[in-house]
């Protein structure tokens, strides 16, 4: 079928895809790594200076709040170098960029998700019957303790046993 007058755009041993190997110069790792350090001690730097609360207006912003957003700034930019430079995102092609832009957004979803339940309050008249049920499957033992959830005087929010 080659013979029939058809002419192949890409060479034996060539991707077809357009992801070709980039070898760069080790200039390219140094200069990378050597960031990736500076912005380490800014990050120890920035976690050691203690910033002053702020207030604008009815909005307070926290020393600590300024510190953690200055923080993840720079783990951000840390997170963007490797990606780039060693992982070779930067020259790989558009649908390897698609895909690695993705996951740091679905990293950032599941990280704000976490949070969200990290922040809510415990209230204990809701998680004392579930703290303190051993948890087995296997039935009570005759005049073993019951667990908190089965008493009905206790006027907690539970789901009833069936």
């Amino acid at each position: 079928m080659a013979g029939h007058g058809t002419t192949h755009k890409y060479k034996p041993g060539e991707v077809a895809w357009g992801a070709e190997h980039h070898i760069l110069p080790i200039t390219v790792y140094v200069k990378t790594i050597l960031a990736l350090f500076v912005l380490m001690v800014l990050t120890i730097f920035a976690a050691q200076i203690s910033m002053p609360d702020i207030h604008l207006g009815p909005l307070h912003l926290p020393g600590t709040f300024l510190n953690n957003i200055i923080a993840l700034t720079i783990a951000v930019v840390k997170a963007s170098l490797v990606v780039m430079f060693f992982m070779h995102v930067k020259y790989s092609t558009s649908l390897t960029r698609f895909w690695a832009i993705i996951g740091f957004v679905w990293m950032c979803l599941i990280f704000f998700i976490l949070m969200d339940y990290a922040t809510r309050p415990l209230d204990p008249t809701v998680a004392r019957p579930w703290m303190s049920d051993p948890g087995s499957a296997l039935p009570k033992a005759r005049d073993a303790k019951q667990s908190e959830d089965s008493v009905p005087t206790l006027n907690v929010n539970v789901r009833p046993r069936q």
